[in-house]
C-alpha cells in the first residue's frame, strides 16, 4: 500500500530589516501563541503565489506596499507541528515606508529589536529560522523526531 501524499500548509514570513534591527509583531487575540513575538506572516491562499501572499500579508499586517523586487527568498523550513507545514522566509531591507500596526485586533505591537537581541518570548520556530538565516542556511527542518534530518543539516 502506498503512503498517503503530503498536503502541507504553505506560509510566508517576512524578516523586515532596518539596519541591525528586525521588526517583530506581538501576537494577541489569535488563540495561538498569543503574547509571543513573531514576524509579519500568514498563510498562502488557494490560487495565490507565495510572493503575492507575502506582499498581501505585509500590507494587511504592517500597512506596507511592497513590490516583488523588494523581497528576497532566504530560507525554506519544512516544519512539523499540529500539521505539516512549509514556511518560506523572505527579507526586505531598509524600506522608505514605516510599518504600522494594521491589525491591532491580532497584534499587540510592532517593535524593532536588535538582531543580536531578540524580544522576550519569540515564537520558537521563527527564532530558529532567523538564526539559520544569519548563518547563511537556506533550508531547515523543524519538529521532526528522526535523526537523519539533523545529520543532513549538520553536514551543510
Amino acid at each position: 500500500m502506498l503512503a498517503p501524499r503530503q498536503r502541507p500548509f504553505l506560509a510566508v514570513h517576512l524578516f523586515l530589516l532596518r539596519g541591525p534591527q528586525l521588526l517583530w509583531s506581538l501576537r494577541k487575540g489569535t488563540g495561538w501563541l498569543d503574547d509571543h513575538y513573531s514576524v509579519v506572516a500568514g498563510h498562502v491562499d488557494a490560487d495565490e503565489s507565495a510572493m503575492d501572499a507575502m506582499i498581501r500579508e505585509a500590507r494587511e499586517e504592517a500597512g506596507l506596499r511592497l513590490s516583488p523586487h523588494q523581497l528576497s527568498h532566504v530560507l525554506t523550513m519544512h516544519r512539523r507541528s499540529d500539521t505539516e507545514r512549509v514556511d518560506l522566509f523572505f527579507v526586505a531591507r531598509d524600506l522608505a515606508q514605516e510599518p504600522t500596526n494594521a491589525e491591532p485586533e491580532k497584534c499587540g505591537e510592532l517593535r524593532w529589536f536588535a538582531l543580536s537581541q531578540p524580544p522576550p518570548h519569540p515564537v520558537p520556530y521563527v527564532l530558529e529560522a532567523l538564526r539559520a538565516y544569519q548563518r547563511g542556511q537556506r533550508y531547515l527542518e523543524h519538529g521532526w523526531e528522526h535523526p537523519s534530518s539533523r545529520d543532513v543539516l549538520a553536514a551543510d
